[in-house]
């Protein structure tokens, strides 16, 4: 069953997307895109990468050279989106598609 749990996630999505486009203008779907994928998306971004910021404080065989502020800065330098990949996806999809979708909506 794990080989069609991913597959299935996408396929209700596009199921739901499209309904959704369907009751709701190109401009309405894209805003609500933000507020459900890109949102949700990025507060699990800056909840789950602080706490893997503390690893600074974890013994190391050699002295850190850079400050706590320093390293959690660069820690948030890169978007990773962690366990949130799938509303990356989701999100980036919606928005690519959107016009394609309205355009050739049957």
């Amino acid at each position: 069953m794990d080989v069609w749990n991913m597959p299935m996630f996408f396929y209700l999505s596009g199921q739901n997307a499209y309904a959704a486009l369907f009751r709701r203008s190109e401009t309405q779907f894209r805003d609500e895109r933000v507020h459900r994928l890109l949102v949700p998306a990025l507060f699990l971004f800056v909840v789950t990468m602080f706490p893997l910021s503390l690893g600074y404080f974890a013994p190391h065989s050699h002295p850190m050279e850079e400050s706590f502020l320093e390293h959690v800065r660069g820690s948030y330098k890169i978007f990773f989106p962690g366990q949130a990949w799938f509303l990356v996806y989701l999100f980036i999809y919606a928005q690519t598609f959107a016009h394609w979708f309205r355009a050739f909506h049957p």
